[in-house]
């Protein structure tokens, strides 16, 4: 199994390999994502106080293709404001 990346950086190589706009790569992500074909993974992550630097909130998890289909993980909160 290749080593697991960010979404962000799946999306930047499917926008460079496949010629897509920005939109239409992270579509196709989700869309692979809910296909199965791609397995994906949230953990919750918040920036420190007065720095940049992220820091995880919680373990891994899987997500299952069905989520991606009711809903855009990559852009969901938490009830805290921890980002996944």
């Amino acid at each position: 199994m290749p080593d697991p990346i960010s979404f962000y950086h799946a999306y930047l190589r499917i926008e460079e390999r496949l010629g897509l706009s920005r939109g239409a790569s992270q579509a196709k992500l989700r869309e692979l994502c809910a296909s199965g074909i791609v397995r994906s993974w949230k953990q919750p992550w918040a920036y420190r106080k007065g720095s940049f630097e992220l820091e995880t909130q919680g373990p891994e998890e899987s997500i299952l293709p069905s989520e991606w289909r009711s809903r855009e993980i990559d852009l969901m909160t938490d009830t805290d404001g921890c980002q996944y």
